[in-house]
């Protein structure tokens, strides 16, 4: 994981906390928390589904470097 996505994963955190805590108390940061864990964990089990495209294998070009006398 990049460090740019473990700190944009830390600041939303912490602003997603900053808003529980301002609009309902600081017992709404562990409802926060339950709910980045639930879509945490959901995302990571899905990932294991992803899988790397297909590339075809191209037969290799022949090119003819010298024409052929006519």
């Amino acid at each position: 994981m990049p460090v740019s996505a473990a700190n944009v994963g830390i600041a939303f955190g912490a602003f997603a906390g900053d808003i529980a805590i301002d609009d309902y108390g600081a017992s709404a940061t562990v409802i926060t928390g339950l709910i980045f864990s639930v879509v945490a964990i959901a995302v990571a089990w899905g990932t294991g589904f992803l899988k790397p495209p297909m590339v075809e294998e191209s037969s290799p070009a022949t090119v003819q470097s010298v024409p052929e006398p006519a």
